[in-house]
């Protein structure tokens, strides 16, 4: 089976997301639009994800809650037309953070950070890891996160 890996950071993870979304959504719809032919084609592929540092919670849902609902809900892998998706933050990322984490009961806000390392959500398909300190710039420097990107990105591309 072909599959296609795309690895998205900052702004990147938002544009990869809406597009996909969109071309899954032209796909299911059937009609004969070049967007509806690649949304079928994803579908008969498999689509791996990784984002670095995503806004899409929260900056997008936070602050254009009638379009970014469906993150807030939980982002399903299937409306997007993904099989897999690794997102990774670092506890310092001003711009983008986790993605399926919930805030947490009664707290005004989301926390600031997970504990560095920690592996925040695996729940295959979907899995989600603090890589460390940092900001958010820094995801592909060689550093001690940059492992942990390698592996979850080989983790991605490997059959």
């Amino acid at each position: 089976m072909t599959r296609v890996v795309i690895v998205s950071h900052s702004q990147g993870t938002v544009i990869t997301a809406d597009l996909l979304r969109y071309l899954a959504y032209r796909g299911r719809r059937g009609d004969d639009s070049r967007a509806a032919v690649l949304g079928q084609w994803l579908e008969e592929i498999e689509v791996h994800l990784f984002t670095a540092g995503s806004p899409l919670r929260q900056l997008y849902a936070a602050r254009f809650p009638d379009l970014y609902r469906w993150v807030l809900d939980g982002p399903e892998l299937r409306e997007l037309g993904v099989d897999k998706w690794t997102n990774v933050f670092t506890a310092g990322d001003y711009v983008g953070r986790w993605i399926w984490q919930p805030k947490p009961e009664g707290a005004q806000r989301e926390p600031a950070f997970y504990e560095p390392g920690a592996v925040a959500l695996d729940d295959p398909p979907r899995k989600e890891i603090c890589i460390g300190g940092g900001a958010h710039t820094h995801y592909f420097d060689p550093d001690p996160g940059s492992d942990v990107v390698a592996r979850c990105i080989d983790e991605l591309i490997r059959p």
